[in-house]
């Protein structure tokens, strides 16, 4: 592990000036608070807000950056004017990334940064992702990848740093509860984003709400059964409220999907 993370600090320390992509996840977490330690004010994370960025990792994002110590700029993006985007084909996230690419590209370029760094690590390698082709397609450099750093051993090098967000559960774009082939709009991001909230204040941590039409289905780890067992009238309510006309819960535990 400390040669992994002595790799990365050597690998970040060689680069001209850096642009970070950033989620505020565990991932970009830590290649922000490393290139901030070896490029000090040479660095910076941006955070691209759009809709499909949920407000509660738009304010985590804010606080862990603020934790690092790094330049954080907050870029507005609508990426529903990207129709390739919008229809949501398979390929939905290599048109975010293709965009989001472009838009870290100009930034590190109007700065006079070097590069444009990400969070993905080398288990994401490992699976078959759209947004890493976007990825490796504009140039962008991925060094917990490079340094051959997984998940798990990002996770405790984030702990090791004293980063809030080393055991925060994974996050992924609003889009993805979205089946795909299934137009996304503003109004069904909106819906599922609220009762995602809800259920969040109820106190279940880790989840995500699948968007069929009519008919939302609640996906938890199993430990979060009693609250969603006890609160059941209560979240259907408001599920009602929201414009949903049936809900369900997974059978399973929570499904992962890829972030990209």
């Amino acid at each position: 592990m400390e040669g992994k993370h002595k790799r990365l600090r050597e690998i970040i320390s060689g680069k001209r000036g850096a642009v970070v992509a950033f989620s505020g996840g565990v991932d970009s977490s830590v290649v922000a608070r490393v290139a901030k330690d070896m490029l000090g004010g040479d660095s910076v994370a941006v955070t691209i807000n759009s809709v499909v960025l949920s407000r509660v990792d738009l304010v985590n994002a804010r606080k862990v950056a603020d934790e690092i110590g790094i330049k954080h700029r907050v870029v507005e993006y609508d990426i529903l004017k990207d129709e390739d985007f919008a229809k949501n084909s398979g390929d939905r996230c290599y048109f975010c990334r293709r965009d989001f690419s472009g838009i870290l590209k100009e930034i590190a370029q109007e700065m006079g940064f070097g590069c444009v760094m990400d969070g993905t690590n080398a288990d994401d390698l490992l699976q078959d992702r759209p947004g890493l082709r976007a990825i490796k397609e504009a140039g962008i450099k991925s060094p917990l990848a490079e340094a051959e750093i997984g998940k798990e051993e990002a996770r405790k090098i984030a702990e090791n740093l004293g980063l809030s967000s080393y055991n925060r559960p994974s996050s992924t774009c609003l889009a993805t509860r979205i089946p795909v082939d299934v137009r996304i709009t503003v109004e069904e991001l909106g819906k599922i984003e609220k009762a995602e909230e809800f259920l969040r204040d109820l106190g279940v941590r880790d989840l995500r709400v699948r968007c069929h039409g009519a008919l939302a289905t609640i996906e938890a780890d199993t430990e979060y059964l009693p609250i969603l067992s006890e609160k059941y009238n209560e979240i259907v309510d408001r599920f009602l409220e929201l414009g949903f006309k049936h809900v369900t819960r997974h059978p399973n535990s929570l499904r992962r999907e890829p972030d990209l």
